[in-house]
Order: structure tokens, then sequence, then C-alpha cells
């Protein structure tokens, strides 16, 4: 059965969106060997890539989405975190999409890191090199929004910028899905599994969200 998305659509003031959780993270099943990684590389300790079951996860996703979402165009945004990008170009291949788009306000964790004494965010901005690298090619058509967004503000400005014949496909954080499930009154999902898809609404009249379906 597919998800009417395009019932949504046709609503001036109701914009569906899709937001998919990264895939799993090399430092939460291998921490010695991503401290070892940004020992040898200098590579950012807060932006761990993908393990090799977390692109598969990212694959399988795509392709039940690229099911869902029918004839629909996705417009596919990504937080700017190495998983995340890695994880929205998977998913743009199954859904011949050609292009992602960066949403910096996606990323949550900027004031806990502060919190630790860390500044270094460079990777918010990256250059286009380490980009292409991390999204396999697939360029980086526009960002979204800023750092000192909150969550909510930046997938307020993704749902509203979108182009109305697209469903946006946001690739995020766990803690992304549950701040928008309880904006949506559904306090009670709090575990997000690696790759999980989530549908929601945001009325543009109300500015609130509505959480409808995982897929």
């Amino acid at each position: 059965l597919k998800l009417q998305f395009l019932y949504f659509i046709g609503s001036m003031s109701v914009i569906t969106f899709v937001v998919v959780r990264h895939g799993e993270r090399l430092d939460q099943v291998n921490r010695l060997a991503w401290e070892d990684m940004c020992k040898k590389t200098g590579t950012n300790s807060l932006d761990p890539p993908l393990t090799d079951k977390g692109k598969a996860q990212a694959t399988e996703i795509g392709a039940i989405i690229r099911t869902k979402i029918a004839n629909t165009v996705p417009a596919v945004y990504s937080s700017p975190a190495f998983r995340t990008l890695t994880t929205a170009a998977a998913i743009c291949k199954e859904l011949e999409s050609h292009e992602i788009n960066v949403g910096v306000g996606l990323y949550p964790y900027i004031e806990e890191a502060e919190k630790f004494g860390t500044t270094d965010f460079s990777f918010l901005s990256r250059e286009s090199d380490a980009e292409n690298e991390m999204t396999e090619g697939i360029p980086i058509k526009n960002r979204v929004g800023s750092a000192s967004q909150n969550m909510h503000e930046c997938v307020t400005d993704i749902a509203v910028s979108a182009p109305s014949n697209t469903i946006p496909i946001i690739i995020a954080h766990g803690e992304t899905i549950v701040e928008l499930c309880e904006l949506s009154g559904r306090d009670e999902i709090r575990r997000i599994p690696y790759c999980g898809a989530y549908q929601f609404t945001y009325n543009t009249d109300t500015d609130e969200f509505a959480f409808t379906a995982k897929l």
C-alpha cells in the first residue's frame, strides 16, 4: 500500500515530509577503531562515518522510500555530518535523485559539545572535495539555514522552501525524529533505529507538526 503523499501536497497549508535517521555509525560499534582513525587522520571526533552495515541500511531504506512515494519527485536534505551525508547519498541513488541539500540546523549537538569545551565545528561547512567524498560524487546543491537555528526552525525552513511538486526527504539524527514526535504529541516514540524513517506533516497556517506514519 502506497502512502498518499499527493493528498497532502494538494493542500497549500499542509506539507508532507519524511525524516530518516542515519545508518549505523562506526564509533557506536567499534570505539577503538574510531579513536585510532581520529589519531591517524586528524578526523574530527564529533563526526564519525558509517559502517558497511550502515551503508547497506541506507540503501535498503532508500528502496523502501522509493516504493512509498510512487511517482512523486523527492528533494533530499541532509544534516552536514559525515554519517548523514553518506546515508543521503545512498538514498539518492535509490531514488534516482541527483543532488543533496544541506540543512546546517539539522545537526543537534552544538550546544552539548560546547559544554565540554569543543569549539571545532568546521565539518559543518566542509570544502566541496570532502563533501564529494562523503556523498560519493552526488553534488550538494543548496545550504538551508544556519548553525544558529534550532531543529524546529531548520525543518520548517526546509518544508516551506522545498519545491511544491516534491516530497522533502530529510536525513538527520535520532534526536530530530524524537523532537518532531514530541511536537506532534507522540512522546512515547523515543527509540529510533538506524535508518528508521518517519512521515510527518507541517501545517503552515498553525505552525504545527503531526506524525502520520512509520515507513
